[in-house]
């Protein structure tokens, strides 16, 4: 099979479609190196040429859309009038992948294309998306699933909510969930966690929470809930906030400068890189995770598989991540947080058992799992 893939998301900081988007095509490529996968792109006049983000022993190819710049084509898009991406790309794919909630337009008859819809944040939690993209989400996510051989999305919450607001026939949609790499993701060392707790000035002890600063990520709940300890308890245990800026961060950041003037030992080590994060988890007491809605929750994967304990809400998809491997609680309680907080720390059988359970709940999921399924949509379609 010949399968494009749309990979202008690749280009951007650490998210959770961009590790999505990433890892599932290097496993797929890892995984049936028979079939020829190319990556497409758009260049931008005031951004360097992008590069092609993979390995080159996976043999995927990256090609560079050069007659319409990538912000022009965006325009174009919005007023309804761009043209088919596969004449630009003057090729003609047996599929082209959307992994980015958006179909651009295709002209062939002969090629069929597969669109992810990760969440539907936008629709059920408009508040905490950017309004210069909310209107646009509102728009084309609904005409590109209309338009769209068949639909992915990484969870049965996230299918549900598909099913019910867009009507979709629900053998339409197919469910291929992110996973992790277990080779980068398992239990540190100590000179390693020490290490990194060098880097990055972090207390001997710590609750985490490792994701965007975002109001969706319920992370003023987070320094609500941690506020509220038992003083003996915030003495032995400093709170990180690990995780690149996010859009309306203002009251976040507000909360975190007033919690630190009255003493909190709060610390932020902002973005931090693929390869800082295993330890970063692997040195943490306990992972918080309460967001507010979730497609899935890669964090959660992360965490158990580095051997953290996790709290996290019981809305949307987290259920479905963390099994029976992870406390849950009420996302809009703040008390709940802080005593479930509370028990982990002060009983170590519970924290060993949450453990234990978080290994054997990350081990289910794995990028080969994940590339075998997405292969089996891509037969199903050519």
């Amino acid at each position: 099979m010949k399968i494009f893939i749309e990979g202008s998301a690749l280009f951007k900081e650490r998210t959770g479609v961009v590790q999505y988007t990433k890892r599932l095509v290097e496993a797929t490529a890892r995984t049936y190196p028979e079939h020829s996968y190319t990556v497409f792109g758009f260049k931008f006049f005031t951004r360097p040429l992008p590069q092609n983000p993979f390995p080159k022993k996976l043999g995927i190819r990256f090609k560079i859309v050069r007659l319409v710049p990538g912000r022009g084509y965006n325009l174009l898009f919005k007023w309804g009038v761009a043209p088919p991406i596969d004449l630009l790309l003057r090729s003609c794919p047996d599929i082209v992948f959307f992994p980015n909630f958006v179909r651009w337009p295709v002209i062939s008859r002969k090629t069929k294309t597969l669109l992810a819809v990760h969440d539907l944040s936008f629709v059920h939690f408009g508040q905490f998306t950017h309004p210069k993209n909310l209107p646009y989400m509102l728009k084309h996510v609904s005409r590109s699933i209309n338009h769209a051989s068949h639909i992915l999305t990484i969870s049965e919450s996230s299918k549900r909510q598909i099913i019910e607001h867009y009507k979709v026939n629900p053998e339409k949609i197919s469910i291929v969930t992110p996973a992790i790499d277990h080779a980068e993701f398992f239990p540190r060392t100590q000179n390693e966690i020490s290490m990194i707790r060098k880097k990055y000035k972090l207390p001997t002890k710590y609750i985490l929470y490792a994701s965007t600063l975002e109001p969706r990520k319920n992370v003023e709940g987070i320094l609500q809930a941690y506020a509220a300890l038992d003083e003996k308890l915030k003495k032995t245990n400093g709170l990180v906030l690990t995780g690149g800026k996010g859009w309306k961060d203002e009251s976040i950041l507000k909360t975190i400068a007033e919690l630190k003037n009255i003493g909190e030992n709060i610390t932020q080590t902002g973005y931090a890189p693929d390869e800082d994060l295993p330890a970063i988890y692997s040195g943490a007491s306990l992972f918080v995770y309460p967001s507010f809605y979730e497609g899935f929750g890669i964090p959660l994967l992360e965490a158990m598989a580095c051997g953290v304990p996790v709290i996290c809400s019981d809305n949307s998809s987290l259920p479905e991540v963390v099994g029976d491997a992870a406390i849950l609680i009420k996302a809009e309680s703040a008390q709940a947080i802080t005593k479930a907080i509370s028990k982990v720390l002060s009983d170590s059988k519970l924290a060993k058992s949450l453990r234990q359970k978080g290994f054997a709940q990350a081990k289910k999921f794995t990028w080969e799992k994940s590339a075998t399924k997405l292969l089996k949509v891509f037969q199903k379609l050519a």
